[in-house]
């Protein structure tokens, strides 16, 4: 997600100021110089891909339920992600925070989180596929996919006893024409 939030922002920032050097100055008065350490950022979320990634290829348990994407939060978080990111950059410089909503790279911004959004949704419907597909690979079988999780703890039900007396005359006991007579 925070991939396609960031490739939205520089995006919007490129169509908004089309000029090199009127962009500098836009980003340098508006709080972005942290940008000159993009490739940092980049290099430790996409270790944490990596990680998660192999984590879930090699994972050989079975027992475990496999996560599936839901789209919800990707188009959820990607505008929220930008509208944060846009009011602390305002911060950072000694702004307003709600001082962002009238850049003019606010709105074109904001509005191109959910395309974006949808294609890391895509994107990481993909990895996960190949996650399974890599564990298939090494454990022989299919993970398995949306068994129910057992209970925090154990169930115990007490069923009642039944009474003796209940299930009629038992087999020891005087004799029958004893009881007759």
């Amino acid at each position: 997600m925070v991939g396609g939030t960031e490739t939205a922002h520089w995006l919007v920032f490129r169509v908004v100021y089309p000029d090199p050097y009127v962009r500098a100055q836009a980003l340098a008065q508006s709080g972005h110089a942290y940008l000159a350490h993009w490739a940092s950022g980049a290099a430790v979320l996409g270790a944490l891909a990596l990680a998660g990634f192999a984590a879930r290829a090699l994972d050989g348990s079975r027992r475990r339920n496999r996560a599936t994407v839901s789209l919800l939060p990707f188009l959820a978080l990607a505008p929220l992600a930008f509208v944060l990111q846009e009011c602390c950059e305002r911060l950072a410089t000694g702004g307003w925070p709600f001082e962002a909503v009238f850049t003019p790279t606010f709105l074109p911004g904001l509005a191109l989180q959910i395309p974006f959004a949808l294609v890391t949704y895509l994107l990481a419907r993909l990895l996960l596929g190949a996650a399974d597909r890599i564990q298939i690979l090494f454990t022989g079988m299919p993970p398995v996919v949306g068994v129910a999780r057992p209970a925090a703890f154990p169930v115990t039900v007490d069923i009642p006893r039944l009474s003796v007396l209940s299930a009629g005359p038992g087999l020891r006991g005087p004799p029958l024409a004893a009881l007759c007579a």
